[in-house]
């Protein structure tokens, strides 16, 4: 439909494709309805950042995606006319560049069955072909798991975004083994000292909690970046925001419990963290 066409013409086409989609998932038994619709909505990828207002498109690139995940995961095809092309995930990634979460948050489930296709996989190569989408990926989720930089105090703990961020939790576990923990929190870490020198306290909060979320998969003693990490975190300024300290406070209790399993003492950090929470009021959020 033209872009000056009524809202309700839009809904029309948008449940007329996705109802196709729906039929062309048997891609074996309908390969040219498939490969058409593919073809057709790849087409649609410009027109994305005039479509978002009218809502039409997300649908149709999440059901694309839907559709053939299976041939997707078995192939990682480069060629475009390919039912396995993984050029469907930059549909999902420019869903995730959107500002709007709940985008990104409709195609949590596509990547879940990524994930869980390619775990099956042995072949290295293969799966290499994927860890460029997968860091873009979350890239997004850090980005849009950032507090509003004007919150005062701690964050409530209900509502659409605290459910949210405990969303992005499950999909960070997910689909982290693609690009590897430690990658994961190296490159965390690395937005977290860029964010000490010239970013926001939601910056910063958001690459721990990140972080937080996949660092019980690291071996301490194979990681130079936790002793780092856990430094940067005891030398936050007494006066850091409240949901920054209560992060780092689960953060670093965390990792303390961990090193004292590997014999590696961090009590005295712990302790810095500890004190510096409860002087900013932080303690009683925890309880």
């Amino acid at each position: 439909a033209a872009p000056n066409a009524p809202g309700s013409l839009h809904d029309a086409a948008t449940e007329c494709v996705v109802s196709a989609l729906i039929r062309a998932e048997d891609y074996q038994t309908h390969q040219a309805l498939a490969m058409n619709l593919q073809t057709a909505v790849y087409q649609l990828h410009g027109a994305f950042n005039h479509a978002v207002a009218m809502e039409d498109m997300d649908k149709i690139f999440v059901e694309l995606a839907e559709s053939f995940i299976e041939k997707l995961v078995n192939d990682g095809s480069d060629d475009p006319n390919s039912l396995g092309s993984i050029h469907t995930l930059e549909l999902l990634l420019l869903l995730a560049g959107h500002h709007d979460y709940s985008l990104i948050e409709m195609t949590f489930n596509i990547w879940y069955r990524l994930s869980e296709g390619l775990f099956s996989f042995e072949d290295d190569q293969h799966i290499e072909k994927f860890k460029p989408y997968v860091q873009r990926y979350l890239a997004a989720l850090y980005r849009h798991c950032r507090y509003d930089t004007e919150e005062e105090g701690i964050p409530d703990r209900d509502g659409d975004f605290a459910d949210f961020r405990l969303k992005v939790v499950e999909t960070v576990r997910d689909v982290v083994f693609v690009v590897g923990t430690e990658s994961c929190v190296t490159s965390m870490y690395n937005m977290l000292k860029t964010c000490s020198q010239s970013g926001t306290w939601d910056e910063a909060e958001a690459a721990l909690f990140i972080i937080s979320t996949v660092i019980s998969n690291i071996i301490p003693e194979e990681n130079n970046v936790i002793p780092e990490l856990v430094q940067a975190i005891v030398t936050l300024p007494m006066t850091s925001h409240p949901a920054l300290l209560l992060t780092s406070v689960g953060l670093v209790g965390f990792v303390e419990y961990v090193y004292k399993v590997t014999s590696l003492n961090i009590r005295k950090s712990s302790g810095v963290v500890a004190a510096t929470c409860c002087s900013s009021g932080v303690c009683c959020a925890c309880c």
